[in-house]
């Protein structure tokens, strides 16, 4: 059972800042104290996963499209050390299961906060938006199909001016995205991000 938390909490004296969030635990599996945080404050015991924790709170970030990767890499990589399963290689067999799904849940997580088209698809989901209803206007699609048919049809002697074309059309589009998101508009960065997801097939495409 759990209960909703909110602010940093602190573990292991407080020498770790804890960024798991969202849930708290009412009561140790092992030992029944109290406890706030993955790891039990009374015996040190590691908690279970929680499957559908936001993965930005799984890792200390604010729930927003621009992010601080050198900030979210650190977080990544202090929590992976508390929770690897190394750590817990002398423990039981039900605390090893739960150290190692902590750690596969802050690697999803990490990777896809890391990306930002990942991050922005996950950003509108966690909002309630898909990209399924999406509708691009007439104009783009006609633009589209034209890159399609370059893409289809280009020499060695112009795909990098035509990679570099696409990529310039996509960082600017990606900035239009981090306007909507920083707005509060959902909808258009929907309709951004489906654009977005369109340059960025062409991309891997020419590479």
């Amino acid at each position: 059972m759990w209960l909703r938390a909110s602010g940093f909490q602190h573990f292991w004296k407080g020498s770790v800042v804890h960024w798991f969030q969202r849930y708290q635990y009412i009561s140790c599996w092992a030992c029944k104290k109290p406890v706030h945080d993955v790891l039990c404050q009374s015996c040190g015991k590691v908690q279970p996963a929680v499957r559908d924790k936001n993965y930005f709170k799984v890792l200390g970030q604010e729930e927003k499209f621009s992010l601080n990767t050198v900030d979210l890499q650190t977080r990544f990589i202090e929590l992976q050390r508390i929770l690897h399963p190394d750590r817990f290689a002398n423990c039981s067999e039900e605390e090893k299961s739960y150290s190692a799904d902590q750690s596969a849940m802050v690697n999803e997580a990490y990777q896809v906060l890391l990306k930002p088209i990942q991050r922005a698809t996950y950003l509108l989901k966690v909002n309630g938006v898909t990209l399924d209803e999406v509708k691009l206007p007439q104009k783009f699609l006609i633009e589209m199909m034209d890159l399609n048919e370059q893409v289809d049809t280009v020499t060695d002697k112009v795909k990098k001016t035509l990679l570099e074309n696409i990529i310039n059309i996509q960082e600017a589009a990606m900035a239009d995205l981090q306007k909507s998101f920083a707005e509060g508009n959902n909808v258009e960065a929907s309709k951004i991000l489906a654009k977005i997801k369109y340059l960025d097939n062409l991309i891997n495409r020419l590479k």
